[in-house]
This record gives structure tokens, C-alpha cells and sequence, in this order.
């Protein structure tokens, strides 16, 4: 997954004329998710998982504010509506989670989350 990814990327990046691709592996989810409006076109996501963990719902309803608010893209992982209001987790690990700040981004993670 992630070296297709990466690829994906790199010629997307190349496509928009920027001078190349950057990842960063740090960080908490909502300075993440600030982190790509500040550095746009960028992305955050998180894949979905078996073990709970990685982001709380009230984490991702901040990004997901902030993105809404300026356009970007908040998803789950499938390009559903994320889902805040569960009632048997406060995690997003089973449905992941994507943040980009141009839609194209958010379309190549959906075309290679299987492979």
C-alpha cells in the first residue's frame, strides 16, 4: 500500500508543478490535520484497523470542522461522511480516516486502499 502510495503521490505532486513530496510521521491528528491546510495540497489519513486506538472522535470532529469550514475533504477511509456519533467506540479505527486539502488527493488514496 504505502509505496504505491508514495508513487501516487509523487506524480501527482509533479502534475501540480510543486517542487516535490514531503511526509511527515509525527504529530497528533488535529496538528496533523492543521498541518495539511497549512501546506496545501497535503493530506492525512489514518487506515482502518482492527485494534482501537489512533484518534478520538472528538480529535477527528475538530479536522473535521476545520476542513469542512475551508473546503478540504473529511471522510472515513471509504469516502463515507465520518461518522461522530458512535455510541460503542470513541475511535475511529475501524473506518480510518481521510483529511486532504485538494480532492485529487482523496481520490488516489480511495483507488489504492486495497492494493
Amino acid at each position: 500500500f504505502y509505496p504505491g502510495l508514495i508513487e501516487s503521490f509523487q506524480e501527482f505532486a509533479q502534475a501540480l508543478g510543486t517542487s516535490g513530496l514531503t511526509t511527515l510521521h509525527k504529530g497528533g491528528a488535529v496538528m496533523n490535520g492543521c498541518w495539511v491546510l497549512e501546506n496545501t495540497p497535503a493530506c492525512y489519513f489514518k487506515r482502518p484497523k482492527p485494534e482501537q486506538g489512533g484518534g478520538s472522535l472528538w480529535d477527528f470532529a475538530a479536522i473535521a470542522c476545520l476542513f469542512n469550514e475551508t473546503g478540504g475533504v473529511a471522510t472515513d477511509f471509504y469516502g463515507k461522511p465520518i461518522n461522530l456519533n458512535q455510541a460503542e467506540t470513541t475511535f475511529m479505527n475501524e473506518k480510518g480516516v481521510i483529511f486532504t486539502s485538494h480532492p485529487q488527493l482523496a481520490e488516489t488514496i480511495h483507488q489504492l486502499k486495497f492494493n
